[in-house]
């Protein structure tokens, strides 16, 4: 048997098939504009719920926390805002990253 039977050229346009199938479902879904505009919707939603959960820091530890921030230190000052929350790992590293975030803008509009 060669490569040229008819029973190869059948296989291998079964698997030729089967895999341009799963390859378009595999991504099919990253170019899909309501999957993207979900995204955006919860990177928003993310972002609000970082605003009312810094809204919560006291003064005190807001000032020390921004001081960890300001130094590089994100994981301590993860740390100390899960401590004093309660809250879970990735919402306190949406806090810290909001806070470098409202650092960085206070810093380019400094004179």
């Amino acid at each position: 048997m060669s490569l040229f039977d008819p029973e190869y050229s059948l296989l291998a346009l079964i698997v030729a098939a089967v895999l341009g199938f799963a390859l378009g479902r595999a991504t099919a879904g990253a170019f899909d504009p309501r999957r993207q505009e979900a995204l955006r919707q919860q990177k928003r939603q993310d972002a609000l719920s970082a605003v009312e959960t810094l809204a919560r820091l006291p003064a005190a530890n807001r000032d020390a926390i921004e001081r960890l921030v300001a130094d590089g230190r994100i994981i301590e000052a993860v740390r100390d805002i899960r401590g004093q929350l309660g809250i879970g790992l990735k919402e306190a590293k949406d806090v810290a990253d909001l806070i470098r975030e409202q650092e960085a803008s206070r810093g380019a509009r400094a004179p």
